[in-house]
């Protein structure tokens, strides 16, 4: 955790063994339980994600969980290769379809009225 204009901040890492982190929490984005408890142990109320390739139903579970736990914003970190709607992205193209199905499922959770795509 880190302090910043006065606010705790926690940063994600792709390592556990960066130097200067004082606290770590570990979380897998296919794993919703433990998505759950980074928020709690955190008191985190916005979250910064990427894809989690391997996830059957597209990170929806982790999603929820986010937002059980408390998380009322999300910015979707992987999802520039989809150009305009996600519901227009076609089955045939395979990691727009999949980036988009993550941005449908965030609409339905979250609200389609807040814009998270990172790369706008």
């Amino acid at each position: 955790m880190h302090r910043i204009l006065g606010r705790a901040t926690w940063l994600s890492l792709s390592t556990l063994s960066k130097p200067g982190v004082s606290k770590k929490i570990q979380a897998d984005l296919t794993g919703p339980g433990s998505v759950a408890a980074a928020v709690n142990e955190s008191r985190a109320k916005r979250a910064f994600i990427h894809l989690a390739f391997g996830s059957s139903d597209h990170t929806k579970t982790t999603l929820e969980a986010l937002k059980s736990a408390g998380i009322d914003f999300v910015v979707f970190l992987s999802s520039y290769t989809v150009l305009g709607e996600a519901r227009d992205v076609e089955p045939s193209d395979i990691i727009p379809y999949i980036h988009a199905q993550v941005e449908i499922n965030l609409d339905e959770i979250f609200g389609p009225e807040l814009r998270r795509r990172a790369s706008w």
